[in-house]
């Protein structure tokens, strides 16, 4: 890998960091009909209306005779460590 490669590669991660540091508003989806919580889990309604960037935050998925729910990231881990990248 080049220094430049290396340059570009640290950057991607830098950003993509960041982007998973950034935290889902899901009392707003659960406002909106779009989740419910369900115990450690959320019930997925309108998986189409769920944003990109909450997609993108799904840690585990689970199906049952309900549907569909998920698990998502702990959104707080990544906001250090995206904070140490931005040095």
């Amino acid at each position: 890998m080049t220094p430049e490669e290396h340059k570009a590669w640290q950057e991607k991660v830098a950003e993509e960091t960041r982007e998973l540091a950034q935290p889902i508003n899901l009392s707003e989806l659960e406002a909106q009909g779009v989740i419910s919580v369900e115990g450690d889990w959320y019930r997925i309604y309108k998986f189409a209306e769920l944003p990109e960037e909450a997609k993108s935050k799904i840690a585990e998925l689970s199906s049952d005779d309900k549907g569909i729910k998920a698990k998502f990231i702990d959104t707080t881990q990544f906001a250090g460590v995206a904070a140490k990248l931005g040095k």
